[in-house]
């Protein structure tokens, strides 16, 4: 007698693939926010390189560097730059115009201004954040907040000894706090400029 062959019933595989859908919704959202948990910890990392570099670069250079935050329609970036023989950082650089500029020296209220060049590309810091910040971490992050003790500020900046500025050119006694969340605002990281020694850290 001809042995009979066995198979799932529409029912058995309707009710195979519902589980299998509710367990990837469960699970892709758990997935994406571990990424999270990487990406937002290393954008803050990229970030302190830079503010390290731009505070090695204030002290061989005996040269005062300024961190500004650019903003445009909800577009976050920044750039460090300096003015031959300031002290105080430039007013009237913005997100579009340091966009625009392709290269390190630009023109600001009659002031020729220097735009840092990162030394790993050596073209001008114009670091994006969100989508327009390309592929790596720095795409999946925002910069949500930059303070001076409960202040909100746009510029900071590093003297020939490296010690933390005001946007006024006089010493920050405050701590300088730059909040990195994720897109959706589930991963927070902080990244801290100690006052006085300059100390840069991720906590």
């Amino acid at each position: 007698m001809p042995s009979r062959l066995h198979a799932f019933t529409l029912v058995e595989i309707l009710i195979v693939v519902t589980i299998l859908a509710i367990a990837a919704t469960v699970a892709i959202p758990s997935i994406s926010n571990g990424y999270d948990s990487i990406r937002v910890p290393s954008a803050a990392r990229m970030v302190m390189s830079d503010l390290l570099y731009a505070q090695n670069c204030a002290i061989t250079q005996q040269q005062r560097m300024f961190f500004y935050l650019l903003e445009d329609s909800g577009n976050r970036a920044y750039t460090i730059a300096y003015v031959e023989g300031e002290t105080q950082p430039v007013s009237g650089l913005t997100y579009a115009n340091v966009k625009a500029e392709k290269d390190c020296d630009m023109t600001v209220n009659g002031k020729a201004v220097k735009l840092l060049k990162q030394p790993a590309v050596q073209s001008r810091y114009f670091v994006c954040f969100g989508p327009k910040g390309g592929e790596g971490p720095l795409a999946r992050t925002k910069l949500s907040s930059l303070k001076a003790g409960s202040s909100n500020i746009t510029v900071f900046g590093f003297d020939s000894l490296g010690q933390p500025l005001k946007a006024d050119g006089t010493p920050c006694l405050d701590p300088i706090e730059l909040t990195f969340t994720s897109l959706d605002g589930g991963i927070t990281q902080k990244l801290i400029v100690t006052p006085i020694t300059g100390e840069i850290s991720v906590p």
